[in-house]
């Protein structure tokens, strides 16, 4: 089986080190095939760098072909209810930081400065009383759990996302007028999920305005008992104004510089409880 090394995963990808010693992202450079784990494509062939020695390699080559490993998509009046994922590895999706087969750039939701992916390897829009627990995301090309729109509910738990190339956890909402809008009275946005006890490492390979856990257009969710570190940016991000309080937000942890981020305003009443954050922004200022 082929792995990418730790610095060229989830894509097809050579890295290039400046002066400045900034990293540089190629695609699709076949003289810049010179790392082992790193791929390249063209006319139906795919040439290959291995990172192990003999030809063990050979005999099985991992590919990834889509950018969702699961998707469940209903309505707030319908929606996909009661479904429960136990003991799972999701690896493998495709890379999204370019954009992906559902949408050909990131999205700018709320009224803060992020911009994200609005896809995931597992995508949740319209659902209620999801669980994920005691599940392995491992080697996602972009986000892991990405909850869109109405979702109510929900839990991710006990579960770890390690070397992705997005975040681990996005709840993002619509509002009542389009995208950039705060107005939640249609009820169209993430509300009474839980995100507890989860193991967060190694996020934000390929896209480094990125978290363990983002929130927009979103309210009255619980982050508790998480562990997360070695991220590019922000550990936790909330996209509302630091000016805004959340009626139940408790903190047990003295949380480092810039490990909590929030830039814009929607909804409260978050609980983020007793979660460890270290080692984080490493990549960006």
């Amino acid at each position: 089986m082929v792995r990418a090394a730790p610095g060229a995963r989830c894509c097809m990808r050579a890295i290039i080190t400046t002066a400045a010693e900034h990293l540089l992202t190629l695609l699709q450079v076949l003289e810049e095939l010179d790392n082992g784990g790193e791929f390249f494509t063209a006319a139906g062939k795919v040439y290959i760098k291995p990172n192990v020695t003999g030809d063990a390699w050979q005999k099985q080559v991992v590919v990834g072909v889509s950018e969702r490993l699961v998707s469940l998509i209903g309505t707030q009046e319908k929606p996909v209810a009661h479904l429960h994922f136990n003991g799972i590895t999701f690896t493998q999706s495709l890379p999204t930081f370019l954009g992906g087969s559902t949408a050909n750039r990131s999205m700018a939701p709320g009224t803060g400065d992020w911009s994200i992916f609005n896809s995931g390897a597992m995508y949740l829009s319209g659902t209620e009383h999801i669980e994920v627990a005691n599940c392995t995301f491992r080697e996602i090309g972009g986000n892991g759990v990405f909850m869109y729109g109405y979702n109510r509910w929900n839990t991710v738990a006990q579960s770890e996302f390690v070397w992705l190339g997005d975040s681990a956890v996005a709840l993002v909402g619509v509002g009542d007028d389009g995208l950039a809008s705060v107005s939640g009275l249609d009820g169209n946005f993430p509300s009474d999920n839980t995100i507890t006890r989860n193991h967060i490492h190694e996020n934000g390979v390929l896209t480094k305005q990125s978290s363990p856990y983002f929130q927009t257009v979103a309210c009255h969710n619980n982050i508790t008992y998480n562990v997360m570190y070695n991220g590019p940016r922000a550990g936790i991000n909330f996209v509302r104004q630091p000016t805004q309080s959340c009626a139940r937000a408790s903190v047990t942890l003295v949380l480092t510089a810039r490990c909590l981020a929030q830039n814009d305003g929607f909804g409260g009443g978050d609980l983020m409880l007793g979660n460890i954050i270290f080692n984080m922004v490493r990549e960006t200022k």
